[in-house]
């Protein structure tokens, strides 16, 4: 892409996320707080700026919002990578929506999943018990207000990092933090790989291989919230973490 382009590009994601601000913040509604992350949704814990922001990427490829089981919507195998995204509290999967996503990323696909939790059916093929000393425990947490996020890349990498704080009716709030505990780093070749930490400590990012493609585990869905994406910051962050997408569709 020409440097002229990428800038016509940015101006553009620009222009429709000033539209969405406006439209989320001063069309006179009550909003809901809770936590639904619905791509449709304006409401604070929404996620139709994130949406938006998903549709502008790959411009010409098809993105589309899976209604129904994985299993009935998610194609396993096409000619071209796409990438499947999830963004909410909890993926919850029977085994045959597990089946048809390891068998996605298997194929050289990319699933992208930014939850609270994490189904054990699911990390059961992913983490194996790579640590002898350590079974899968879903993810950990830790409680504060606010939280300073990064990335362990250094061309991702900002150098004051990415502050987030957790508001909740208007007020600053005490947030549970999800995180992987470091112990279950122990396997470099087939195992997690870390892509980004909280304050530097906690890692909230990572990367695992399966087959042909990958799987990234995001612990902390709020950051793609329509009232933390008001903020540069936040969008600067979102992109980052959404360059590890392949271009293609987007499910």
């Amino acid at each position: 892409m020409t440097n002229s382009k990428r800038i016509l590009f940015i101006i553009g994601i620009l222009a429709i996320l000033v539209v969405l601000m406006v439209l989320l913040w001063r069309t006179p509604q009550r909003h809901s707080w809770l936590e639904t992350y619905k791509e449709d949704s304006r409401d604070p814990f929404g996620t139709q700026v994130i949406f938006e922001l998903l549709k502008s990427y790959f411009p010409g490829q098809m993105t589309k919002v899976i209604e129904d089981k994985l299993s009935e919507e998610l194609p396993e195998k096409s000619s071209r990578p796409s990438n499947y995204v999830f963004i909410g509290e909890g993926l919850y999967l029977d085994s045959l929506d597990t089946e048809t996503l390891l068998n996605y990323v298997s194929e050289g696909n990319t699933a992208f999943i930014s939850s609270r939790t994490i189904p054990y059916d699911l990390m059961y093929y992913l983490y194996d018990e790579e640590c002898i000393s350590y079974y899968w425990d879903d993810y950990y947490s830790a409680i504060d207000t606010s939280q300073n996020l990064n990335f362990s890349h250094p061309d991702l990498r900002s150098a004051n990092g990415f502050e987030y704080t957790f508001i909740f009716r208007n007020k600053t709030r005490p947030y549970r933090w999800q995180y992987i505990d470091s112990s279950y780093f122990c396997n470099e070749e087939y195992g997690f790989v870390e892509l980004g930490r909280m304050n530097d400590t906690l890692i909230n990012f990572a990367r695992i291989k399966h087959g042909g493609g990958a799987f990234y585990l995001h612990t902390t869905p709020v950051v793609f919230s329509n009232i933390q994406l008001l903020e540069k910051t936040a969008l600067d962050y979102a992109n980052r973490v959404f360059s590890h997408l392949e271009e293609g569709a987007i499910y």
